[in-house]
């Protein structure tokens, strides 16, 4: 069995001329390991027909957008917007936060409400092994985990009011 490695590294910004990884991710989508496969993808406005090329044409593939698609070149306001574009449209991309999304999202905590938190992947892409990175990661994952509990808690008062067994509304 061949072996890809599919991987950048020091996310170097790239045109749409210089990214011919895309065969090499067609490839590797096309063993059908059935495991979910995770990208460095520095997405932007030249490259963002791409990804969705892939994700169109591999809807069973579970594809996970490592930092969101961003880094520190590229406008990381239009790199979020390209990437939750594509989550709404295609089920089988998650996006992972870590590093520069981590950043991006404790100083953007309003923008999580325009992605599904259940494709949604914190420190996927982390080795662990820094501390302040990991109070980062605790911080933005509380501030998710209570969006999450109010939403479920405003779901089960109108579920409770609709059975009319409170007739209080919270």
């Amino acid at each position: 069995a061949k072996i890809y490695k599919y991987y950048r590294s020091r996310h170097n910004p790239e045109t749409i001329k210089e990214y011919s990884n895309y065969k090499l991710l067609q490839d590797l989508i096309d063993l059908k390991c059935n495991k979910p496969i995770f990208i460095h993808y520095d997405i932007n406005e030249d490259n963002y027909k791409l990804l969705e090329e892939v994700l169109a044409s591999n809807p069973n593939q579970t594809i996970v957008l490592c930092h969101c698609g961003m880094n520190e070149f590229f406008d990381k306001n239009k790199a979020f917007e390209l990437s939750r574009n594509l989550q709404q449209t295609f089920h089988n991309l998650y996006l992972d936060v870590s590093w520069v999304a981590l950043d991006y999202f404790l100083e953007n905590k309003h923008k999580l409400a325009n992605l599904d938190n259940t494709r949604l992947l914190l420190g996927s892409d982390n080795n662990g092994l820094n501390r302040e990175y990991d109070k980062k990661m605790i911080e933005l994952s509380q501030f998710i985990n209570n969006k999450f509990n109010l939403q479920i808690l405003k779901e089960l008062s109108k579920w409770l009011q609709q059975q009319k067994i409170f007739k209080k509304k919270y």
